[in-house]
């Protein structure tokens, strides 16, 4: 009705004035947002006063949002729209510190947990980075709206972009960004070129070569990575200088793999496997003063199993050759006397002209599968009885634990077997780890602890191996197994990691860096 009033030009000023006085006497905060917004439209479109549009604008939002949540759903376009005009006018006016100041003082306005904070935080980066050219305050401004929408992909490349152009104390953050990036799109050739870059300007000399590594089995490496590849690359199988430990073994789990099931099954593995365990002769047919002596043995493949034993850490098993029998290994849960000897029966492909690295990734995968924690994927046959030995471990500390209907009798059959052959010394460690697992995990999946425990294998035989396209070929030849990951996408799984800072770290342990 004002605006009815006063339609000369000249006449808008006093339209401002009654509108003061309206907003003077107005109680209520939506209503005095409103009177506001339409000061700070008429000074900018009928007087021409930008600074005081910009200023009407302002307290225009204080209003709007002095209590947020008295905002109905209908009011919020209106209200935002009084900082959308601000905002046009300062780019208009080219004023980026003012707009930057604007933004800040907007996502001051909001309520936390308001999605509008993502796009006001992002843009409030835009600012910085393409009008300012303060890089660090941008890549400030995108972490937090990283953080409140983790999955843009579109920010994380500009977060890797900003790290780089901020200097070398930012290298670490623009590796975690292509790393992430990666996670998503495993094939993003951009990444590692982007990881070659970064890793060379900062004299990783072995990151480097890692990455170069990856291009060039991805075939996406340009002349001077492969060259510096080649370079570098080893001649002939080279030998670690050290031994694995327990915080480097954590290094080479896959994340998938959940260490509390490892933890229980660690716990019960000697006695869980004693109910299937059978003596070499009844297994196998074998006798077990025929066992090789690996440890002094000639053999190419007994020298490269017992290095590798030693330096996983891994307790050899008993090994028997069988020449004459086509296969790699044999795995078999045997027992002497009454005590747990698994046996390992090495077959001819294993034996016959094998190179030492495919011996050598061979050998570390199924050790890998000898720790105690993954022994039992050996020992019991099925997933059912693999998931009777888990539930029964539980049960056997937790005795108000609720058994699924379908294994109730089996847990009951199973449970006072397993418990004649565990220690009561042992007990203890079972109820924390048990514990300790039902307070963590909120569902039994074993299906993707076995499928982890083998790609931790795949990890450890490319580590002993050292060759990452013998390592593919390898896994490629894998069986697949039923609901398990495909050989594209085991392979894909051990270049991320032949690139990633845990494999990074276990090489340096090793000793197996380049220079």
């Amino acid at each position: 009705k004002v605006l009815d009033l006063y339609t000369e030009t000249e006449q808008w000023r006093k339209a401002v004035e009654i509108i003061e006085r309206f907003v003077e006497l107005e109680s209520d905060t939506l209503r005095r947002g409103s009177y506001y917004q339409a000061a700070g439209t008429i000074c900018r479109d009928k007087i021409k006063a930008i600074d005081e549009a910009i200023d009407y604008y302002n307290r225009a939002l204080d209003s709007f949002f002095e209590d947020q949540d008295r905002i109905p759903d209908s009011m919020w376009q209106r209200a935002l729209k009084a900082f959308a005009d601000i905002d046009r006018i300062l780019t208009s006016k080219r004023d980026w510190k003012s707009q930057e100041r604007a933004y800040r003082q907007m996502i001051k306005r909001i309520k936390p947990g308001s999605r509008i904070l993502v796009e006001l935080w992002h843009a409030l980066g835009e600012i910085y980075r393409s009008r300012l050219l303060q890089y660090q305050s941008a890549a400030a401004a995108f972490e937090i709206a990283q953080q409140l929408d983790p999955e843009n992909t579109q920010r994380r490349e500009i977060l890797a972009e900003l790290y780089v152009l901020s200097g070398p104390d930012h290298a670490d953050k623009a590796v975690e960004q292509h790393m992430e990036l990666l996670k998503q799109e495993p094939f993003r050739y951009e990444s590692y070129k982007a990881l070659r870059q970064i890793y060379m300007d900062t004299h990783q000399y072995d990151k480097t070569w890692c990455v170069c590594n990856a291009l060039a089995f991805l075939k996406k490496a340009d002349a001077e990575e492969m060259q510096f590849y080649e370079q570098y690359k080893p001649r002939g199988f080279v030998k670690a200088r050290q031994r694995m430990t327990e915080d480097i073994w954590r290094r080479v789990y896959h994340p998938d793999e959940n260490l509390y099931v490892g933890a229980v099954f660690g716990a019960i593995w000697q006695g869980a496997a004693m109910l299937r365990a059978q003596s070499h002769k009844e297994l196998l047919g074998l006798k077990r003063k025929e066992r090789r002596q690996v440890e002094n043995d000639q053999l190419q493949f007994s020298k490269i199993f017992y290095y590798t034993s030693q330096v996983l850490g891994v307790a050899l098993p008993d090994v028997f050759l069988q020449p004459e029998h086509q296969g790699e290994i044999a795995v078999a849960n045997t027992h002497e006397k009454g005590q747990l000897i698994p046996s390992f029966v090495i077959r001819a492909n294993l034996l016959q002209g094998r190179p030492e690295k495919e011996i050598a990734f061979t050998s570390a995968r199924w050790l890998t599968l000898m720790r105690p924690e993954h022994y039992l994927k050996i020992a019991l046959p099925t997933n059912t009885e693999l998931k009777t030995a888990f539930l029964s471990a539980i049960a056997l500390v937790r005795r108000d634990f609720p058994l699924p209907g379908d294994m109730q009798e089996r847990v009951a059959q199973y449970l006072p077997e397993m418990q004649r052959r565990i220690p009561e010394s042992w007990l203890e460690q079972l109820g924390i780890v048990v514990n300790r697992f039902l307070q963590t995990t909120s569902e039994i999946n074993l299906a993707k602890w076995s499928s982890a425990v083998d790609l931790t294998s795949h990890r450890t035989g490319f580590i002993v191996s050292g060759d990452l396209d013998v390592a593919a070929r390898m896994v490629s030849q894998e069986p697949a197994v039923v609901g398990g990951p495909n050989a594209k996408e085991k392979i894909k799984e051990l270049v991320l990691y032949s690139i990633s800072e845990d494999y990074f770290t276990v090489r340096h342990h090793l000793g197996l860096t380049i220079g």
